[in-house]
């Protein structure tokens, strides 16, 4: 072979070799330049979480937050806009209804309670504004929901120790017993030590719905209704005993003062938890001590704000002559032109129904 020839062999060698070496550390570097790429991004994002879990806020600052977070609303007050059905219907027949929702749900099935338990929520929801009812309903079911569970994995947990003392079945001739007792499952789950029964499970919903219709309907009563109306209707419900000389007006007028320091308790509270987040105190520095010394002290302080705000009632009261008074009377705003009649015979009708229903039942 000439060597011009030979020459030009290897110079083509050359090339392909260079070609080869520079085309393949060209696509390890765009996978590694990926790699580290998504590396990076990885272990920005663990940092930030573990930034974040390890700055978490203790315990009364988040709990502080959470009573910031909540509407300015009063949980129980009345809420007079926007007006609905509700608000129209006259305080003896709510609370007519609010009677027989607590003495006749316990006495219904498992689903009925479930259903009336829906039925309040989708009334509360139409009647009130979202900012009212979703903490109300939200902190409500967590709590249902706690007591539920609780009930029911701590029921029936503990398993009796049983020992058969009777001869097998064959023996006395009784095959068909085994498969009886199959067709009914006692225990629902089982799980190491634990054990869900249908015992267990009936406790569980009959506790959960009657907690959750007895404060949702209270609660919703308390939202639609004047102070001042609810004394005037459980006078109403309270004359035959004023044959009797009870005092009826020292009761509904106790009412109204109670309902109306409800408002001022939620409003001390949520003053001072204001107070503490506009002064950024540092809860970790505190450490779990100081925390509950800080809050002891802060709880303090609303108890004596509160027993000087009675007092300023109280006095308020004894100036205008309440003590000294034969007879107290309640002046509400009238509003003749906002009673509904249909409403109130369609809630006496269905009410009338229910109660029929239970008792058929």
């Amino acid at each position: 072979m000439p060597p011009a020839c030979h020459g030009n062999i290897l110079k083509v060698k050359c090339c392909a070799a260079t070609k080869l070496k520079l085309s393949k550390p060209c696509c390890v570097s765009r996978r590694q330049v990926l790699l580290k790429v998504l590396s990076k991004r990885q272990n920005a994002r663990t940092a930030q979480l573990a930034v974040a879990a390890s700055h978490r806020p203790p315990l009364i600052q988040r709990s502080l937050t959470k009573l910031i977070d909540v509407p300015a609303v009063p949980i129980g007050s009345f809420v007079a806009e926007p007006v609905s059905g509700l608000h129209r219907l006259d305080p003896r027949v709510k609370q007519a209804w609010l009677t027989a929702l607590l003495l006749l749900s316990p006495n219904g099935t498992g689903e009925e309670k479930v259903l009336l338990c829906c039925c309040l929520t989708l009334v509360t929801a139409v009647t009130l504004p979202s900012r009212v009812w979703r903490p109300q309903v939200t902190v409500l079911v967590g709590m249902v929901l706690f007591l539920f569970i609780l009930l029911l994995v701590g029921a029936d947990t503990i398993i009796p120790v049983m020992q058969p003392r009777e001869p097998n079945c064959s023996v006395e001739g009784l095959e068909l017993i085994p498969e009886l007792e199959q067709s009914f499952a006692h225990i629902l789950l089982s799980i190491g030590p634990l054990q869900i029964t249908r015992k267990a499970a009936s406790l569980a919903i009959s506790s959960s719905c009657l907690t959750f219709t007895v404060l949702q309907s209270t609660s919703l009563i308390l939202y639609t209704t004047t102070p001042e109306k609810m004394a005037s209707g459980l006078r109403w419900y309270l004359q035959p005993i004023a044959l009797l000389r009870a005092p009826i007006d020292e009761l509904t007028f106790t009412l109204v003062v109670c309902l109306r320091f409800t408002s001022i308790v939620f409003e001390e509270l949520r003053n001072i938890s204001i107070g503490l987040a506009a002064r950024g105190l540092d809860w970790e520095s505190l450490g779990l001590r100081g925390s509950l010394s800080m809050f002891a002290s802060l709880l303090a302080r609303a108890l004596d704000s509160m027993l000087s705000s009675s007092e300023s009632v109280s006095d308020a009261l004894l100036a205008r002559g309440y003590a000294k008074a034969s007879r107290v009377e309640l002046h509400a705003p009238s509003e003749r032109s906002e009673v509904d009649p249909l409403g109130n015979l369609a809630a006496l009708v269905a009410l009338c129904t229910l109660i029929t229903y239970f008792e058929t039942n």
